[in-house]
């Protein structure tokens, strides 16, 4: 796994040079009274990082709500182990060894 990631972060890396060596062309940006000249390459990469960023901040809320219904479920199931483990101990407790009753744990 860590050798295809870093073929493949070599593989962005060169793509990333011939992008930058194809648009060398000089823009300029206005936005009101704001004014930036930069290269075409240096601009795209620019806007492409801000959508990164953008996705990540809104995809936060989103994660963060799994992680909890996760750690939610985690001790619904601990409980739910634990109240079968409890059943069948008092089952083979109450039982005779001639009646076996199964519970649902043992059938799934």
């Amino acid at each position: 796994m860590i050798f295809l990631s870093l073929i493949l972060g070599l593989v962005i890396g060169a793509l990333s040079v011939i992008f930058a060596l194809q648009n060398v062309f000089s823009v300029t940006v206005t936005f009101m009274f704001w004014h930036m000249t930069t290269s075409l390459s240096v601009l795209i990469s620019l806007a492409v990082l801000t959508g990164i960023l953008i996705t990540c901040f809104l995809s936060i809320p989103g994660a963060v709500k799994n992680i909890m219904e996760v750690a939610e479920l985690t001790k619904e199931n601990k409980k739910l182990k634990d109240e079968i483990e409890r059943a069948r101990r008092m089952n083979y407790d109450t039982s005779s060894k001639s009646e076996v009753v199964p519970l649902l744990g043992d059938l799934i």
